[in-house]
């Protein structure tokens, strides 16, 4: 017959075991970060400033070289993915093969798009970045949706625009007025159509340029960037962005 006092011993190690072990089992579980992302477009709109590296966090976004009045997208002109997953502003960074170009700091939001404009401010003599949201909800079915960015950078006033029939003469009609320099205006909807646009000097018919005929299609969403300069020969004028999310 065993010793009684032998197995309260026992039982007292059993339970000391027994214990200890369930102290040491390891309950944490590692979750996977989960990745956000804001969407972004880059557009070059500096006359004098080089083609360059575009980077977002120290991570480039391409490798040749963004060149003037051309755009950082996807190969099917969608907008690109920028991590925002980690909390505060995001560092862009423009470098040529000489150095540095511009640097920003920007706050962007997840699932939501941007359009980052690198311009010429003639009155600092720098380069800079301005930093657009955009706005991609469908246009109503039928129309087109249509923005004006401004970046004619000795037209540092405000002038007023007016889509027309090509041919047709200016009048006091305005699809965009007041518009300054380094702004981009919100989205309007207007009839599918080929349009020429006449740029005038604000609250007046007289015409600073004339955009020729541009054909904007039902259903669509336009960028019309203004850019060079106004008072140098055949330095300004537009080119048109079609938006894809």
């Amino acid at each position: 017959m065993r010793n009684p006092h032998s197995l309260r011993i026992a039982a007292g190690m059993l339970a000391i075991t027994t214990l200890l072990t369930t102290g040491c089992k390891d309950d944490t579980t590692v979750t996977p970060e989960t990745k956000v992302y804001a969407k972004a477009q880059f557009v070059h709109v500096a006359p004098e400033a080089p083609g360059v590296i575009v980077s977002v966090d120290g991570k480039n976004i391409n490798t040749d070289s963004l060149r003037y009045l051309q755009v950082l997208r996807t190969t099917d002109s969608s907008y690109l993915d920028v991590d925002v997953t980690t909390a505060g502003k995001r560092v862009i960074k423009l470098d040529s093969k000489t150095g540095n170009v511009a640097t920003d700091s920007f706050a962007l939001n997840k699932d939501v798009n941007y359009s980052i404009f690198t311009y010429t401010d003639t009155g600092a003599a720098k380069t800079r970045n301005l930093l657009a949201s955009d706005n991609l909800a469908a246009p109503t079915t039928g129309k087109v949706k249509l923005r004006v960015a401004h970046f004619i950078s000795d037209a540092n006033f405000e002038c007023d625009i007016e889509a027309v029939t090509p041919g047709q003469s200016p009048s006091a009609r305005n699809d965009f007025s007041a518009l300054k320099f380094k702004n981009v205006t919100d989205f309007i909807e207007i009839a599918p159509s080929t349009y020429e646009f006449k740029v005038k000097l604000k609250g007046t018919t007289s015409v600073l340029f004339t955009v020729p005929p541009v054909k904007l299609d039902a259903d669509k969403i336009y960028t019309m960037v203004a850019r060079g300069y106004l008072y140098k020969a055949n330095a300004s004028g537009v080119f048109v962005l079609n938006s894809k999310k």
